[in-house]
């Protein structure tokens, strides 16, 4: 082979390659995705559950699919996501509610990452971009006020049991 046919071979093959590596990463450029807060700090009492607010902007030129779920396994079932899949036009901007309800076993420091995706709606190849949000979780061993209330409801019902008791084994006496 000739040193002008191996050159010819090399540039085809490079023009190729370079053809393919913008025809896959130019659908990504115009995938935008921004999430506020960048991260979650979440407050919540054992037994009891908190809501946060994580807000999704897409800022691509296209509308977009998105995903949102926890990627930790075991905190799967703590995690409430709503909605968990949606679809946002150009520059639009949705809240996702998350709420989170820790087992009553659950006390202390807990790390998890709330995950967003993005992709252009369509088949075949799926060429999206996505975030993880860092949430540190703190369950404290106090309570929840729900709790508290029936529990205070419950021994103002037994007081007043016991009292209505003694009125009557008292005037049944006299």
């Amino acid at each position: 082979m000739s040193t002008r046919k191996a050159c010819g071979f090399l540039l085809s093959f490079v023009a190729l390659f370079l053809l393919l590596v913008v025809a896959l990463v130019a659908p990504a450029l115009a995938i935008g995705l921004g999430v506020s807060p960048e991260k979650l700090n979440i407050e919540v009492s054992r037994g009891g559950s908190t809501t946060a607010t994580l807000g999704v902007t897409n800022t691509g030129n296209d509308e977009s699919n998105y995903k949102v779920y926890v990627e930790e396994d075991e905190y799967k079932d703590w995690f409430s996501i709503e909605p968990e899949e949606f679809v946002l036009s150009p520059q639009g901007n949705k809240g996702v509610e998350i709420t989170i309800s820790p087992p009553l076993e659950a006390s202390g420091q807990y790390q998890a990452h709330i995950c967003v995706v993005s992709m252009l709606p369509g088949e075949g190849l799926k060429i999206g971009t996505g975030i993880k949000v860092p949430t540190h979780i703190h369950v404290s061993a106090m309570p929840s006020l729900i709790l508290l209330g029936a529990i205070g409801i419950a021994v103002l019902l037994i007081i007043v049991l016991v009292y209505v008791l003694w009125r009557k084994r008292r005037a049944g006496v006299v």
